[in-house]
C-alpha cells in the first residue's frame, strides 16, 4: 500500500499474508499440544464444542519441531507467493511419511493446472489492465440499468479470474508435492484438501451463506479455527481481523462493514419465505427451484454490489462506485430485510433446512 498506492504490483506483503496463517495456526496448535492440550479431552455436552476440541486435538502439534522442520514448512515453496496455507499436521506427516497419500496426485495437479490457466488466459484475452476502473466510470454509469449490470458483472468476473487463475495453479504446485490427500470418495482417490474454492458452487450458489463459505475456502477455515471459535463465535472479531489481514485500504473495512446486511437478509428470508416455496409436506417441488434459481440470480447481485469496496480499495473511488448506482443495493437489502422481517411465518410445515 505504501510502495504502490492503488496499485497491483506483485510484492512481499502477499507472501507475508500466507506466513501470517500459518504461523497463527501453528502458535495455536503448539498451544493445543505442548503448552495446555487438557483442556480438549474435557468433557461436555454442547455438540458444537466437542466437534470444536476434537477438530484442535486433530490439529495439535505435541512437540516442538525442528528449525529446519519449522522454516521448511513457514517458506514452502509450492505456497509461498500464493498459497494455499495448510496445517502444520498436514505437512509434516506427509514429508515424513506418517501420512498414506494415494496415487493420482500428477493427475490431479496437472488437471488444477489445466483449469487454472484457462482462467489465465481469459484474463489476459479479455481483461482491461484496470477493469476496476468501469466502477465508478461515468459512461458505465449512464448507461440503463439492463446494459450497466451485464458490463459491471463482466467486469467483476474478469476480475475474479486472476484470482481463479492463480489460486488453482498454486493448488496444483501444492498437490504435486503430495498435500491436501482426502482419500477415497465413491471410487476416487481425492486431492481437494488444499483447494481454494470450487468456482462453479461459488459462481452458482443459490443463497448468500453458500457463496461465503465457498469463496476462498483456506482463509474461511483459518478464520473459523482461529479467529471466530477462539473469540466465543465473534463475527464482529472475524471481520475486523479478516480486513486487517488483507490491509488498510478503507475498501476492506467497508465490505466487512456491510457484509452482515446480505448475512440477515439471507437468514430471515430462510425462516420466513423459503416455507411458502415448500410443499405441503415439506418436500422440495417446482416452486422450490423457482425459488432457488431467482435466489441464486439475487444473490449474485448482493454479493458482486458489497463487494464493489473490495475491489475499488479507495474510500473516493468507492463511493463514486456506489454513487453511480445510486446506492441501490442498500436500498433494496434494507427494504428486502424490513419486508421479510414482517412476512408472516407459515406453519404447519416440516420445512427442511438446506
Amino acid at each position: 500500500m505504501y510502495v504502490d498506492y492503488m496499485g497491483v504490483t506483485l510484492e512481499i506483503s502477499g507472501a507475508q499474508m500466507i506466513v501470517c496463517m500459518k504461523l497463527t495456526a501453528f502458535a495455536y496448535n503448539i498451544h493445543d499440544g505442548v503448552v495446555d492440550g487438557r483442556h480438549l479431552d474435557s468433557p461436555t455436552d454442547n455438540k458444537n464444542l466437542a466437534r470444536v476440541f476434537a477438530s484442535r486435538k486433530a490439529l495439535a502439534v505435541t512437540s516442538v519441531p525442528s528449525l529446519l522442520e519449522y522454516f521448511s514448512f513457514a517458506f514452502c515453496f509450492s505456497t509461498f507467493l500464493a498459497g494455499p496455507s495448510f496445517e502444520f499436521r498436514e505437512y509434516i506427516d506427509v514429508i515424513n511419511g506418517t501420512k498414506v497419500v494415494g496415487p493420482g496426485r500428477v493427475r490431479a495437479g496437472v488437471t488444477k493446472l489445466s483449469i487454472g490457466l484457462f482462467y489465465v488466459g481469459l484474463t489476459a484475452a479479455f481483461g482491461m489492465q484496470d477493469p476496476t476502473t468501469m466502477f465508478f466510470d461515468d459512461a458505465v454509469a449512464a448507461l440503463p440499468w439492463y446494459k450497466q449490470i451485464p458490463a459491471l458483472y463482466f467486469a467483476f468476473f474478469l476480475f475474479k479470474c486472476r484470482f481463479y487463475g492463480c489460486w488453482t495453479v498454486a493448488e496444483g504446485a501444492t498437490v504435486l508435492c503430495g498435500f491436501g490427500y482426502e482419500g477415497v470418495l465413491d471410487g476416487k482417490h481425492r486431492w481437494n484438501g488444499v483447494q481454494y474454492m470450487n468456482v462453479w458452487e461459488f459462481e452458482f450458489a443459490s443463497c448468500h451463506r453458500d457463496s461465503t463459505r465457498k469463496w476462498n475456502k483456506v482463509t474461511q477455515g483459518w478464520l473459523e479455527k482461529y479467529i471466530y471459535s477462539r473469540t466465543n463465535n465473534s463475527l464482529v472479531a472475524t471481520y475486523f481481523v479478516s480486513a486487517l489481514w488483507h490491509g488498510f485500504y478503507p475498501g476492506y473495512y467497508l465490505f466487512f462493514m456491510l457484509m452482515p446486511l446480505p448475512t440477515a437478509v439471507n437468514r430471515v428470508a430462510h425462516k420466513k419465505l423459503r416455507p411458502w416455496f415448500l410443499e405441503h409436506d415439506g418436500s422440495e417441488g417446482f416452486k422450490k427451484h423457482v425459488y432457488d434459481v431467482v435466489g441464486g440470480f439475487l444473490n449474485a447481485l448482493s454479493i458482486h454490489y458489497i463487494s464493489l469496496p473490495f475491489l475499488t480499495l479507495g474510500w473516493t473511488e468507492s463511493m463514486q462506485a456506489y454513487t453511480n448506482l445510486k446506492f441501490s443495493g442498500h436500498i433494496v437489502l434494507v427494504t428486502f430485510l424490513a419486508v421479510l422481517t414482517i412476512l408472516p411465518t407459515r406453519k404447519n410445515i416440516s420445512a427442511k433446512r438446506d
